[in-house]
């Protein structure tokens, strides 16, 4: 049996994957099972590990991870699946295969095929609602969206987070997240972003405050510009489909980008702040280059406060 599991939610698809190799090891053993890195792999060793009879496991799992990144491995597998051997179970997990190859194309004729997409809106809340259940927590529907928020969407992250908490053996509520979930540097780019937008400069300010003796002042510059990039996606990008995968957004991101643009006013207004917007911190980011380390914070504030 050959299986294709594609896609960019790297969380859903490992444990569909594990699910898979912890079903063939009950029954055939932990020594039938082979983890093989495919993104620098010699083509023609890797063929000859899947087309190869091995006398001492006559049935075998080969789990074949990243190969769509060794462009001459990807070809010549699609090349050989006709002579993968009886006996020889393959899985072949990949982020972004490239749809418009032969090899894509005779792995959706013949292998068992499942795209893992990144969660977005409602789907990830109730994602995220089925891992507290799971886990045998009882939470307040409050702190879904509080959970979200703090981790930026992020599946591995959300999943890490949920352990935590199950070691608390509490209700999870909002002020339980707050209490133990820190938000990432990315959450808390985007709170005050959000906060600025909406008119609340003084409540961002003191929020920026707060990360000045704690984080890069680059690294932050650059998450603000992911902002405003994620909000010009979501005001130019309005009603096209695939914008985030083309761009390379979450789509939890997009959709919050989404609801601030509305809070901007029409569409030429949304163009037009935006636009001011990017100016801004172009500006900004530029000052910060040419200016000495310890003026950065002061710079980055001074711009926050004309957004």
């Amino acid at each position: 049996m050959i299986y294709l599991y594609y896609g960019e939610n790297n969380l859903l698809r490992k444990r569909a994957v594990d699910e898979l190799v912890a079903a063939f090891t009950r029954k055939h053993g932990t020594d039938a099972v082979t983890q093989m890195d495919g993104s620098d792999i010699e083509p023609q060793r890797l063929i000859a590990d899947i087309v190869n009879v091995n006398l001492f496991a006559p049935e075998r799992l080969i789990v074949l991870e990243d190969l769509d990144r060794n462009s001459a491995a990807w070809v010549t597998v699609g090349e050989n699946l006709d002579r993968v051997v009886d006996g020889t179970s393959l899985i072949i997990a990949v982020t972004s295969p490239d749809k418009r190859t032969k090899t894509f194309k005779a792995l959706k004729a013949s292998a068992s095929v499942r795209e893992f997409q990144l969660l977005k809106g409602h789907e990830l809340a109730d994602w995220l609602r089925q891992e507290l259940a799971s886990s045998g927590l009882e939470y307040k529907s409050t702190a879904v969206d509080e959970l979200i928020s703090a981790t930026g969407g992020d599946e591995w992250r959300l999943a890490m987070e949920v352990a935590k908490l199950r070691t608390l053996d509490q209700v999870v509520t909002p002020q339980l997240v707050r209490q133990y979930v820190e938000p990432n540097l990315e959450a808390n780019a985007f709170m005050i972003f959000e906060q600025v937008i909406s008119g609340r400069r003084e409540v961002a300010l003191v929020e920026l405050e707060k990360l000045a003796s704690l984080e890069d002042p680059n690294k932050f510059m650059g998450l603000l510009a992911s902002q405003a990039f994620a909000l010009a996606a979501a005001i130019h990008g309005a009603g096209q489909r695939d914008v985030a995968s083309t761009l390379k957004i979450h789509p939890f991101q997009l959709s919050k980008m989404g609801e601030v643009a509305r809070r901007i006013g029409d569409s030429e207004q949304q163009k037009e702040r935006v636009k001011q917007i990017a100016a801004l911190l172009a500006a900004t980011d530029a000052k910060i280059k040419l200016s000495r380390p310890t003026e950065a914070w002061a710079l980055i504030s001074i711009a926050i406060g004309k957004i």
